[in-house]
């Protein structure tokens, strides 16, 4: 509720409580991921999205969010192997098809990029969509 009211700071405390209250809990440290990813703060993101896959290794959106972040940290082949671990677990996700496909179209793979992004396309036609201004053109 807190991250959907964009108050990520108290969000991060309630997390960390909850962390504190229930350590075995996975899905405490995915969420705090989240909310340590939109505070800008993605090492640390990193880590709770690994300690989530180490609770729990079929939790595809927590490797599909290390993909993102080691994309954005530029380690291409560390972001793929997330991607295809989000695969691996969760064939339909979509949006690590779009990252995997990226991640292709940026090593020169073309035809596997663009097999990655239609894939994507027929899980989740919207996952082309812009996001929040941008727009997407996968192969620009």
């Amino acid at each position: 509720m807190l991250c959907t009211l964009q108050r990520y700071s108290e969000a991060f405390a309630t997390y960390q409580q909850a962390a504190q209250l229930d350590p075995a809990e996975a899905e405490i440290y995915y969420k705090l991921g989240l909310t340590l990813s939109r505070l800008n703060r993605p090492m640390e993101a990193l880590a709770a999205y690994a300690r989530t896959v180490r609770m729990n290794d079929a939790h595809a959106l927590a490797y599909t969010k290390m993909g993102h972040i080691l994309y954005d940290l530029e380690c291409y082949y560390e972001a793929l192997t997330a991607y295809k671990r989000a695969i691996q677990v969760n064939p339909s996700c979509a949006d690590a098809h779009y990252g995997k496909g990226t991640i292709l179209r940026d090593i020169a793979c073309n035809k596997e990029a663009y097999l990655a992004y239609v894939r994507a396309v027929q899980l989740d036609p919207c996952v082309l969509q812009p996001v929040s201004g941008e727009t997407r053109c996968v192969f620009c």
